[in-house]
């Protein structure tokens, strides 16, 4: 039986596609190439804005430290202890058909171009989803207001 796919574009994701995705290990998941054009312009100017004026979280501190402007060579490091300090996660794990519907519902997310976030980012979630590498997330952990952030990371590591 030949495999389907179901693009995901960032505003098309529907709640049957992401249970056949979830579901049937047959189905994949695909980002239009003009999605992924889009990201690499949104990213471009990202990385044109960065070198002029602060982007919160981007070239900056968090919280407290929002006004306090990073140097370059701080930025990389930045990111990865975000997502690392965030991951710190209890208690038992998510079952996985729930963590793979977050990852497709955040891939969908990130394919809106908002984000900035590479194409290459993009491309390796869609990987992951797709090769079935689902990673272990707990239930329990929150940060901040959003109450996501802690199962986002976790996903992300």
């Amino acid at each position: 039986m030949p495999e389907a796919s179901v693009e995901i574009d960032g505003t098309v994701l529907t709640v049957q596609n992401l249970h056949s995705l979830v579901h049937n290990k047959k189905t994949r998941v695909a980002i239009p190439p003009k999605v992924l054009q889009n990201l690499k312009n949104q990213h471009k100017t990202l990385l044109t804005k960065v070198k002029t004026q602060p982007v919160y979280g981007v070239n900056t501190g968090f919280g407290p430290l929002a006004n306090r402007v990073l140097p370059r060579t701080e930025l990389i490091n930045l990111q990865y202890n975000l997502v690392r300090s965030h991951a710190a996660g209890a208690g038992a794990p998510i079952p996985a058909e729930f963590v793979k519907a977050a990852m497709l519902v955040r891939l969908n997310t990130l394919c809106r171009g908002n984000s900035a976030v590479t194409a290459e980012l993009v491309q390796h979630l869609c990987a992951c989803v797709n090769a079935n590498i689902v990673p272990v997330v707990y239930e329990h952990g929150a940060v901040g207001t959003s109450g996501d952030l802690v199962q986002l990371a976790h996903i992300a590591l």
